[in-house]
């Protein structure tokens, strides 16, 4: 077979994903015979695709049956491989070795042993010099496989500095680029700079023309105005003195009918308790077992055989829930004795009329056990230490006693509480955070939320703190306020504030406020710079109200204004602290005694960077002063002014 033949036919026997063209030309150079490049290329490795070899396997058969006295099975086999799986070749080659009487009788005279041996030394010799013939190629092709990747990695080199090279070049054009256009910019920038100051010169000058012309109209115009709104002015305020007279006179009347009808409300109200107490008085002796009640009518009332008496838990205002009724025939007078009832509780005895009004009441009838509680505070301060004794009846393991504000009446509202143990006759509260007056209740449980017993009062003072430090700067001016805040009587939170207010001001119009730093001491404020008196207010978020109130401090006038005439000029400094300075803020020159602040001599606008103005002399001499104007107050509202001067 020839060259091209041997590689397509190997090309269809491997898998072209693993082998090319090239790799198999290499190994037919090296080997020349179909069968020795299909056993190096599988000793290497590379997969072969299943194919037929149902000829080979017949020719095989052909042979083994035509020299079968011969020779073996694997010389024939070894000799078909040689001659490339041709079989003319292998026949004539058969042929040969039948005809040389030398190799026959060699071959005859060995032995089985031996011929198998002699078969094995041959197939190990080739297959040695198969292998080595491998290993020489794939030597070659790794070599191959090396030299290729090398001049793709060099070729790859050679790419990325070709593209460095071109990108530099670019990145160097684009630098020009926006170079070139950057100065080009700035040429028409400063071209457009300059048309614009002389457009802004020329329109300068027409404005100060036009200036010129609206001055002069504005002054004519300002003083009709002026006289039109004086004359206004005087009409509304005619309108406004009669309308206050007015309202005056209906307030007056007003409060007068409000004081008769308070007064009317006054008499009845005591006119009616009056009558009350004086129609019936009852009288009540009881004991843990009975209540004796005794009565007696007044002369003005006039009672009926349906009145009667009623015995009631002390907060049960419904009259069809009496727990003892006892009629009274329509006496004036007389006395009656009832069961105390079983479960503790504030009792009272009413008398109804006979339409089941209340028309008198009785002194509250406590039954049950009584309490003598004494409270008093620990040494330490944290703690309110609580002594009770039993005076009357016996307590309930259910009974217990609670801390309350002495102001606040209902029993569930209790701060904290503790049931009674009868061997301990000790109880410690905790020593409330907020300032005011506190008590200790005895409620049993019978009794629902009503207490039978109260101790003593006990006062907590009020030891928040809430400090400031003035910072001053030049001329003892107050630049900063340093608040330290010392609050006990809540528990404090990263969302307490501190704002800063004038005196009088609501809680909600602070002029700043700070969050409290639960780790720092102080909180740093800028002064105010308006004059009046100013306090700070710590505000709780856990109770949401004011914990406490520092002392007021007062930001004085230290505002000047001072004119002076040096060399026929006029010099005004003026140093403002008490408004924020605006750049339309402006200083005129007026004669000493000119009302309206609108006609001034001459006048200039601030110079924020500088403290000092300086005016021409007035055309007329006189007395003349300066008036700085704020234009956050009042365009012509005089803020302050200097002390006369002699032009």
């Amino acid at each position: 077979m020839d060259k091209d033949a041997i590689i397509n036919e190997v090309a269809n026997r491997f898998d072209p994903q693993y082998l090319n063209v090239q790799m198999i030309s290499h190994v037919v150079d090296q080997f020349g015979d179909l069968n020795s490049v299909i056993e190096v290329l599988s000793g290497m490795g590379y997969p072969q695709v299943q194919i037929n070899e149902t000829d080979e396997e017949r020719e095989l058969r052909d042979l083994n049956s035509m020299f079968s006295d011969l020779m073996t099975q694997s010389v024939i086999q070894v000799v078909y491989r040689k001659n490339d799986g041709n079989l003319q070749d292998t026949v004539d080659h058969l042929i040969s070795i039948q005809c040389d009487n030398d190799a026959m009788a060699t071959i005859r005279a060995m032995s089985d042993e031996e011929k198998r041996i002699h078969e094995e030394r041959l197939i190990a010799e080739k297959e040695e010099r198969d292998r080595l013939r491998r290993e020489q190629i794939e030597f070659e092709i790794n070599e191959e496989k090396l030299r290729v990747a090398e001049l793709e990695r060099q070729k790859k080199e050679m790419e990325e500095l070709r593209n460095l090279e071109e990108e530099r070049i670019r990145e160097r054009e684009r630098l020009a680029l926006i170079q070139a256009e950057e100065m080009q910019r700035k040429l028409e920038e400063l071209e457009y700079e300059r048309y614009r100051l002389q457009e802004e010169n020329r329109l300068e000058e027409e404005r100060l023309k036009e200036l010129e012309i609206l001055e002069e109209q504005r002054l004519m115009n300002e003083q009709r105005i002026i006289e039109e709104n004086r004359r206004i002015d005087e009409e509304k305020r005619l309108e406004t003195h009669k309308r206050l007279q007015e309202e005056d006179t209906q307030h007056r009347e007003r409060e007068i009918l409000e004081r008769t009808v308070a007064i009317n409300n006054a008499t009845k109200l005591m006119t009616r308790l009056i009558e009350e107490t004086s129609k019936c008085t009852i009288v009540v002796q009881y004991s843990q077992e009975e209540i004796s009640a005794s009565w007696k009518l007044s002369d003005q009332y006039r009672s009926t055989v349906a009145d009667w008496f009623g015995l009631f838990r002390s907060k049960e205002y419904r009259s069809h829930k009496h727990l003892f009724k006892y009629e009274s025939a329509g006496r004036i007078e007389g006395n009656f004795i009832v069961e105390a009832p079983k479960y503790p509780g504030v009792y009272e005895i009413r008398y109804h009329d006979s339409a089941n009004n209340v028309v008198s009441t009785s002194e509250p009838i406590i039954i049950g056990p009584r309490l003598d509680l004494t409270a008093q505070v620990s040494s330490d301060g944290n703690y309110i230490n609580v002594i009770w004794e039993v005076e009357q009846g016996k307590i309930d393991k259910w009974d217990w006693i609670g801390l309350f504000s002495a102001n606040d009446k209902n029993c569930k509202n209790y701060i904290e509480s503790n049931y009674l143990e009868e061997g301990n006759h000790y109880v410690n509260f905790k020593m409330p955070r907020e300032p005011g007056e506190y008590e200790i209740r005895y409620v049993p449980y019978l009794c629902g939320n009503s207490h039978v017993s109260v101790s003593n009062i006990v006062c907590i003072d009020d030891t928040n703190a809430l400090n400031w430090e003035p910072i001053r700067g030049e001329k003892n001016r107050l630049v900063t306020l340093k608040v330290s805040c010392d609050i006990t009587s809540v528990q404090q939170h990263h969302n307490d504030y501190v704002g800063l207010y004038l005196i009088n001001s609501p809680n909600g119009s602070y002029i700043s406020y700070q969050y409290v730093n639960l780790k720092e001491p102080y909180l740093n404020f800028d002064a105010p710079y308006e004059i009046g008196t100013y306090n700070f207010r710590y505000h709780s978020y856990t109770t949401g109200l004011v914990a406490s109130v520092s002392q007021p401090f007062t930001v004085p006038n230290t505002d000047e204004v001072i004119a002076s005439v040096d060399c026929g000029i006029i010099s005004v400094y003026y140093d403002i602290h008490s408004v924020l300075s605006n750049s339309y803020d402006w200083i005129g020159i007026f004669k000493v005694g000119e009302t309206n602040n609108k006609n001034y001599t001459t006048y200039k606008y601030i110079d924020r960077n500088s403290h000092i103005l300086v005016f021409d002399m007035p055309r007329s001499s006189g007395q003349y002063e300066a008036r700085y104007f704020s234009y956050s107050i009042g365009r012509y509202e005089s803020f302050r002014k200097s002390d006369p001067i002699s032009c």
